[in-house]
């Protein structure tokens, strides 16, 4: 079968008077198997006590969304110490618009709206959230005005490189693909960005090794039970792997990153 690739999809529509956004993953068919790529944030928090998730829980599910407030938490559900819920924010954005008693363009007021799926590892004090960086944001800002118990929350504090390492340690057969340099040296007065497109893996980890501090970005082939495709940026992870497989990666990710 040939490689099917469907980009990013985006949809508004109106219905009632308002405009809805939806933004689509970004699947890849290869040889018959449907894969999904997920980007997921990730952020540490403190918390004064981890007992306190099940408080945490049944504040954010009584609080549903209202027209009223514009902010609410649904599909909440706990399962082995991780809180699972779905922000749903309302946000009033403007266009512009025909107005034909003034015969001229308008901006009109609309309200936009959202649903974000987050988890909170209790376990390991981990927030992550799917999708665009601008989502895990959003995400911790409606946690500090919703819970009363306030939440610190921290980077991982580890560059792309430690997380690559961390994540490889148990997989002794991956591939380096690309990486990404900031600071690179060509030769003398010659400094810049550097996309490097990996063929020889012999010379691959001769540039993590070289540029370890430097690396905004690597990417890597995992070959073990599930084959999967990591792209790694600080505090940021995107799978490319089968939509099955997701859950159990992303698990084995995070104790290889809390480990």
């Amino acid at each position: 079968m040939f490689c099917l690739k469907v980009k990013t999809i985006y949809v508004y529509f109106f219905r009632n008077n308002y405009l809805y956004f939806y933004k689509d993953c970004i699947f890849v068919e290869n040889q018959g198997v449907m894969k999904k790529r997920t980007n997921i944030m990730f952020s540490r928090f403190s918390i004064e006590d981890n007992s306190l998730m099940e408080d945490i829980f049944h504040i954010l599910k009584d609080i549903e969304y209202t027209e009223d407030n514009g902010i609410g938490y649904s599909d909440l559900e706990i399962n082995e110490g991780i809180l699972y819920s779905t922000l749903i924010k309302r946000t009033i954005t403007s266009i512009l618009g025909f107005n034909p008693d003034i015969n001229d363009l308008k901006k009109i007021e609309i309200p936009i709206y959202e649903k974000i799926p987050f988890c909170m590892d209790f376990n390991k004090n981990l927030l992550y959230s799917f999708g665009a960086n601008a989502n895990h944001n959003k995400i911790k800002s409606a946690l500090r005005s919703t819970l009363e118990t306030p939440l610190s929350y921290n980077d991982f504090g580890f560059t792309p490189v430690d997380i690559m390492r961390k994540i490889s340690c148990n997989n002794q057969s991956f591939n380096i693909e690309e990486i990404i340099i900031k600071n690179f040296k060509y030769s003398d007065g010659v400094l810049g960005k550097y996309i490097a497109k990996i063929s020889n893996q012999v010379i691959g980890k001769e540039l993590i090794n070289s540029y370890a501090n430097d690396v905004l970005k690597v990417s890597i082939n995992i070959v073990s039970q599930k084959d999967y495709y990591l792209i790694i940026s600080s505090n940021t992870l995107s799978i490319k792997c089968e939509e099955d497989d997701f859950y159990p990666i992303l698990e084995n990710i995070k104790d290889n990153i809390h480990g």
